[in-house]
């Protein structure tokens, strides 16, 4: 894990940061994506890193609608998907579309929205643009 990164910004208002496995980018007022780079293993270090640099790129304490964009080998600990699935950060994720791509992380995500079941609309897709769409009516 790294705390170096390549921000632009405008007004101050970051729109893209790369960080170690991972890279954020605002796609609207209210929207970003967030892509995860291949071999990424998260853990709840990761996931609270991760969630404090999406709060960076919060406007006006509105929460965000997220896109999360998996390569097919990333994992996340039980730890992690216990965190970013609890109310804590409902105050900065509205809703969540996660995009994934091969039967291991498919499995997983299924898990994630059955068992850990995040307080907010979720939902798995295969396709970006799909994912794009159901997001854009939250």
């Amino acid at each position: 894990m790294s705390s170096n990164q390549n921000v632009e910004t405008t007004s101050s208002v970051r729109n893209f940061a790369q960080f170690e496995g991972y890279c954020i980018k605002r796609l609207g007022v209210n929207m970003i994506e967030i892509t995860f780079a291949s071999g990424f293993n998260g853990e709840l270090e990761d996931a609270k890193l991760i969630v404090l640099h999406i709060s960076e790129f919060c406007q006006n304490n509105q929460p965000l609608l997220l896109l999360a964009v998996y390569a097919p080998d990333n994992s996340f600990s039980k730890e992690a998907r216990e965190y970013i699935a609890s109310n804590e950060i409902n105050h900065l994720v509205k809703a969540e579309a996660l995009v994934i791509n091969s039967l291991a992380l498919r499995i997983m995500g299924n898990f994630y929205l059955k068992v850990n079941k995040p307080a907010r609309p979720s939902k798995l897709f295969n396709d970006r643009s799909v994912a794009l769409d159901w997001l854009s009516k939250h």
